[in-house]
């Protein structure tokens, strides 16, 4: 711990990058304290969005071990982990210099990066020791804000207007959720990237996502169990048609257990991220793509009111209805999938 105070008081301008094992009761909090002490940027996984709010003024973005968050982590001189699991990153080699701090409950022998420091045990009873570091003070008033901001920009969907962008289709949805306390789930897929970059959390487990060692399928059941879990509070499951189709059935236990949800179907007769995987190793389009599927129908099968929008005015009408009403909702979107390709390089390069 004396070693992690001396890193800490030598940074200038440290980083925090926050993990999955970061996702307890009150750690949140504790991350922001130390963040204000040492005057850090924080950035934070997929399966961690929300511990430290979206709306905090030190949050730059999402670290994923791609490129969209380079500028940020290659300006650092100390890198911080904070409950971080390897598994959750993009597999290729650690592309940063800095010593890194890593700290967390769990020893991961298999790793990216070698850590200058490890401090091992609960990671609230660390960052309470390290509360009262010092350090920082060189990243600038507004640099935090100007490196979100250019963030935001490079992972701004710029489609061929085929159908809504995925961008559209989360922005709107979080608009009409403004001020109802909706949580959110995300099945993996191209749709991801936008439902990750453009949703705004403020509470950790306000986003659920398979990620790392990751599943299509997800997104459904998990919203089932969140809408029963906090039945007072809207949910919304984002979910691609390829992970739709993986699980339809639980259509059936929505409608039988009445979930408040509200279940948003990205659809674009593809499996979008395989097909942009497809085209950047030179390989023919294969096994990526089916005749158009009639969601709206699907869900009326298993008796869920359905909705179908090619438009944001669709769009909008579908999501008053959906999210008015306290029982499980379907709306089947036409989005259009030539970004992802785009969206996907500036997020991982």
């Amino acid at each position: 711990m004396e070693k992690a105070l001396e890193l800490l008081a030598a940074s200038k301008k440290p980083v925090i990058l926050v993990g999955l094992e970061a996702r307890a009761q009150g750690i949140g909090e504790l991350i922001c304290t130390v963040a204000e002490r040492i005057g850090a940027a924080v950035l934070t996984t997929y399966k961690a969005k929300g511990v430290v709010s979206d709306k905090h003024p030190r949050l730059v973005g999402l670290f994923t071990g791609g490129a969209v968050e380079r500028e940020c982590i290659g300006q650092a001189d100390l890198i911080v982990l904070c409950g971080l699991d390897p598994v959750e990153l993009i597999g290729r080699p650690w592309g940063y210099r800095a010593p890194v701090l890593d700290l967390g409950p769990v020893d991961h022998p298999v790793h990216y990066v070698q850590p200058a420091i490890r401090v091992d045990g609960d990671l609230q009873l660390t960052l309470r020791a390290l509360s009262q570091a010092s350090g920082g003070g060189s990243w600038g008033s507004d640099a935090f804000g100007r490196m979100r901001a250019a963030v935001a920009s490079r992972l701004s969907y710029q489609g061929q207007d085929k159908g809504l962008s995925p961008e559209a289709v989360v922005r709107i949805a979080a608009e009409f959720t403004e001020g109802t306390d909706a949580r959110v789930t995300v099945d993996a897929g191209a749709h991801m990237f936008s439902c990750m970059a453009f949703w705004q959390a403020t509470r950790q487990a306000d986003v659920l996502i398979s990620n790392g060692l990751s599943t299509m399928a997800f997104s459904l059941p998990a919203a089932i169990a969140m809408s029963l879990e906090t039945p007072d509070r809207p949910v919304i499951a984002f979910t691609g048609d390829g992970g739709l189709m993986m699980c339809a059935g639980e259509l059936s236990t929505a409608a039988q257990y009445a979930a408040r949800l509200c279940i948003v179907v990205f659809n674009d007769s593809g499996l979008s991220l395989i097909a942009i995987k497809q085209e950047q190793r030179q390989l023919a389009r294969n096994g990526v793509e089916w005749p158009s599927v009639d969601f709206a129908a699907v869900a009326r099968g298993f008796g869920i009111a359905s909705h179908t929008a090619a438009n944001v005015h669709q769009y909008r009408g579908a999501l008053r209805d959906a999210l008015e009403s306290r029982e499980p909702s379907l709306i089947d979107v036409k989005v259009d999938p030539s970004g992802y390709l785009a969206q996907s390089m500036a997020l991982r390069g």
